[in-house]
């Protein structure tokens, strides 16, 4: 069965805050690709913030910053500003990073594994350091009309390929800009099904468009079989992704199931649990794989080929002998 690449939702935001050098850090250390969101600033940068406002990530923000939307900030200000200490003490360093930075950090990880190409300090076999890069949007598809080209230029500057980035957004007209900029690089549309139909509906709309596929909430209920299937069907990726971390759907059984189901991606908030989960599982099915083969070729034949391997190998012998 195909590797499932495994992505850190914020980076590893159950052990470090989420959306910092740190979290990426270390999900891209445990050998987990990373998930960001990105917005623009008033100056035009474009940086990793979930909310719109710094109170929950920044509780020690001025108050003159706290509750403004990160829209009408200027880069300097929010690089002022402490997004790690409401994690804890140790993070209180962390301050919002640049796409820029964050892709340095990315393109770093990848030159490190293609050097050193060891499958313990690298990604699971047949996956690699990958970015999801979330284009956040308002409620009603609407972004920052310089967000898809700012974005693009920051990817574009630092020769980032589409081996390491994927772009997903929960906006079509969003994801469908950065497909006709971008068309050799992967573009998702991000869903929450609440219900089959509702699953359905986003896959029949993804397969009309140029689209690579579609980014639902983790659900065996929703993402089934039968809808990875269709999807796939018509050339399409399916990808799955959970919420904040606590997150009830993150676990070895929601990990089993989605990779039965045949999703290409899961984003979780625990990489170095779900690394591990994924490595053992691999070693598992390798050696079921190795016993299925054995059985295939029962021992007569194994002591078969042995014989009429040993007699060959005497009549070659003797003819040498003769010369």
């Amino acid at each position: 069965m195909a590797p499932m690449r495994l992505i850190g939702h914020r980076g590893a935001s159950h052990v470090a805050p989420e959306n910092t050098l740190g979290a990426f850090r270390h999900a891209l250390e445990c050998g987990a690709g990373i998930e960001m969101d990105l917005q623009l600033v008033r100056t035009g940068e474009v940086v990793v913030l979930h909310d719109e406002t710094l109170r929950r990530t920044a509780p020690l923000a001025p108050a003159a910053l706290i509750d403004r939307d990160c829209s009408e900030l200027e880069l300097n200000q929010l690089r002022a500003v402490d997004v790690g200490s409401w994690f804890g003490e140790e993070w209180s360093t962390e301050r919002v990073p640049t796409f820029v930075n964050a892709l340095e950090l990315l393109r770093e990880h990848a030159t490190f594994c293609n050097a050193e190409g060891s499958a313990t300090t690298c990604w699971p076999e047949g996956t690699s350091p990958h970015c999801y890069a979330e284009l956040k949007a308002d409620p009603d598809g609407s972004a920052d009309p310089r967000l898809p080209e700012a974005a693009e230029a920051a990817v574009r500057s630092l020769g980032i390929g589409p081996e390491l980035l994927s772009w997903i957004t929960f906006s079509k007209p969003l994801a469908e800009e950065m497909k006709r900029r971008m068309p050799e690089y992967a573009s998702l549309l991000v869903g929450h099904a609440s219900t089959v139909e509702d699953a359905w509906s986003v896959a029949r709309s993804c397969v009309q468009t140029e689209l690579d596929g579609i980014d639902l909430n983790a659900d065996p209920q929703i993402v089934t079989k039968e809808l990875v299937d269709f999807l796939k069907g018509h050339g399409k990726m399916v990808a799955v992704w959970v919420g904040r971390a606590p997150a009830t759907n993150d676990g070895e059984q929601m990990w089993e199931a989605m990779h039965r189901a045949g999703v290409h991606t899961f984003t979780s908030n625990l990489p170095p649990h779900a690394i591990s989960w994924w490595r053992n599982h691999s070693s598992k099915w390798s050696k079921q794989s190795r016993r299925v083969v054995v059985r295939r070729f029962p021992t007569r034949w194994f002591v078969g080929s042995f014989a009429v391997g040993t007699a060959v190998s005497f009549m070659v012998y003797r003819l040498m002998l003769r010369r």
